[in-house]
């Protein structure tokens, strides 16, 4: 008996994890997630243990605090109340306009509402390679849940936890502002913005491209285009003048 349930244990095995796979293919989005990426599959999503997750669960409120401190520490630096090579460094690069416009009191104090903090995994833990505060990766992570989810049901923020964050920035509804050089990420978002009005019968999600947008006051935008890709947008000082005078605002903010 026992030479023939091995086999059987591992022939059961490998159809659920056929199958799995097969599932997780035929809910992959006709338009893709990432344009132009291929994907490698597993059956089964990645797992940590409770200690990690009890970590993961702090660091986002413990990064939002450390961005706070950066962006105090170099308002203190305009001022002359902190090093002046703190701000020196911060605006290296950056054209006198769009310093200028960073530095009004109306929007100074404005924070990313999403950051993803690259992590990178070691034997003595992990590492925080960078910090980004236009990440890529919300609707795969979104499509990631719900489709994990289907077949495990302790998938860490469940089916809807990424679409009910990005639904927390943008409560009211919103356009997410694509530039051509992030075009990569415009299927995840665009994914993104249809499972979110798939639920809302009041509030709308839709994807624009940054190079022809045109500002509409009360809504809200959500930026997914680098600062230094503002030359290549025709019409941002519409954009920036709206934020400015308080028409919509900006997260992330520029």
């Amino acid at each position: 008996m026992k030479s023939n349930l091995k086999p059987q244990t591992s022939n059961i095995a490998a159809v659920a994890e056929s199958e799995k796979l097969e599932a997780i293919c035929v809910a992959f989005p006709k338009e893709g997630l990432f344009a132009e990426k291929d994907w490698l599959l597993s059956p089964d999503a990645f797992p940590i243990d409770k200690k990690f997750l009890a970590e993961l669960e702090q660091l986002g409120h413990r990064l939002f605090v450390f961005q706070r401190a950066c962006n105090q520490l170099y308002q203190l630096s305009v001022k002359g109340k902190q090093p002046a090579w703190i701000a020196r460094y911060v605006d290296a690069g950056k054209p006198p306009e769009l310093i200028e416009f960073s530095r009004r009191k109306e929007i100074r104090d404005d924070l990313p509402r999403v950051i993803r903090p690259d992590l990178i995994l070691t034997e003595q833990g992990y590492i925080i390679a960078e910090i980004d505060s236009v990440p890529g990766g919300i609707g795969l992570t979104g499509w990631l849940n719900q489709t994990y989810s289907a077949f495990d049901t302790e998938i860490i923020g469940g089916v809807e936890g990424m679409l009910d964050g990005f639904k927390s920035v943008l409560p009211d509804g919103g356009d997410i502002v694509i530039s051509q050089e992030a075009a990569t990420y415009r299927p995840e978002m665009e994914w993104t913005a249809a499972q979110l009005n798939q639920h809302s019968t009041s509030q709308s999600w839709r994807v624009v491209a940054a190079e022809n947008y045109e500002p509409q006051d009360g809504r809200a935008v959500y930026r997914f285009f680098e600062l230094f890709d503002l030359p290549n947008i025709p019409k941002i000082d519409k954009t920036l003048r709206a934020n400015a005078e308080g028409r919509i605002t900006i997260t992330p903010p520029i």
